[in-house]
């Protein structure tokens, strides 16, 4: 992967969701914390890396990378389970962190994951990538911020494609998930507003925390949530659309593609539109391609890997 051209110094962190396929159907807490803790000393002890088990999920933010619980990520056939039983659903964290150095070691990490025991991938499992913002989310309105998002709006159809793994020949239902995002996000959901409604909104923001409401609403299951920020005071932002994996070259790709995306974002001059809706996905990825020309690597991965802009 060629990302060691001009890649930021940008700080991020991963959340990797996946569930382990055992022969125990309903694990009590000890075979949780048996596994956990056999899984974590594996990891620590095949990478070098510190990897601790909690069996809980805290928020507060770990130096060590943390395997822990999730109870969002369960089987097909348990996804609709609202009762309080215990199933096998991990989620792997990472502390903070940044640049060449910070990708080489989720490299580590994932390779090990994958190469463990009953590591399995379910629908219910994403993959979140934080990306920090500690010097442009600030109380008052950054101009920073306000180009990150409205770029992120324009670009919305894009990301979801490349994060959700759908080939061309998919991109309706694509097209559908990233309208209904639009439809619902902080406006009155009985309209269908056009992308640029959301970017004058933006514009016309008074602080971050209102363009954060226009976002998200009250909601963090958005492609980017801003509520952890929004509500939790933490100066990151989240990307949650893509789905869960543990390949490394995978997740190595999207994580560089955010950290170079948001840094482009703060750098925008001029006022940002989105595209006519007569524009095709595959014009609006070589357009992202034009845009970010140092992301080219990466978003030549996506387009071999995806068929984007082949006829």
């Amino acid at each position: 992967m060629s990302v060691k051209q001009r890649f930021p110094n940008r700080c991020f962190g991963v959340e990797v969701e996946y569930y382990n396929n055992s022969q125990i159907k309903e694990p009590s807490e000890t075979d949780l914390d048996n596994y956990g803790t056999a899984i974590s000393n594996a990891l620590s002890t095949e990478t070098g890396l510190q990897v601790d088990y909690v069996r809980k999920p805290s928020k507060s933010i770990s130096n060590s990378w943390v395997l822990t619980t999730d109870e969002t990520v369960r089987t097909s056939v348990n996804l609709a389970v609202v009762d309080e039983k215990v199933d096998w659903g991990m989620e792997l964290v990472s502390p903070k962190l940044a640049g060449r150095t910070g990708l080489k070691n989720v490299i580590k990490v994932l390779y090990s994951l994958s190469n463990q025991q009953n590591v399995h991938m379910v629908s219910s499992a994403d993959l979140h990538v934080h990306i920090d913002g500690s010097d442009w989310l600030v109380d008052d309105k950054s101009e920073e911020a306000k180009k990150v998002f409205q770029l992120f709006i324009k670009y919305e159809e894009v990301l979801i494609l490349l994060s959700s793994g759908m080939t061309r020949d998919d991109t309706m239902s694509v097209y559908k998930k990233a309208r209904y995002l639009r439809d619902e996000r902080g406006f009155d959901t009985a309209k269908r507003y056009h992308p640029d409604d959301i970017i004058s909104a933006l514009e016309k923001a008074p602080d971050n925390h209102t363009m954060a409401q226009i976002m998200c609403n009250k909601d963090r299951n958005w492609c980017l949530n801003l509520m952890n920020w929004k509500k939790d005071g933490y100066k990151s932002i989240e990307f949650r659309s893509h789905n869960g994996t543990v390949d490394a070259r995978e997740v190595v790709y999207w994580i560089a593609l955010l950290v170079i995306f948001v840094e482009h974002g703060m750098k925008v001059v001029g006022q940002i539109n989105s595209f006519d809706e007569k524009v095709t996905v595959r014009e609006k990825f070589i357009s992202l391609y034009n845009e970010i020309p140092y992301a080219g690597a990466i978003l030549r991965y996506y387009d071999t890997k995806l068929n984007i802009t082949s006829n």
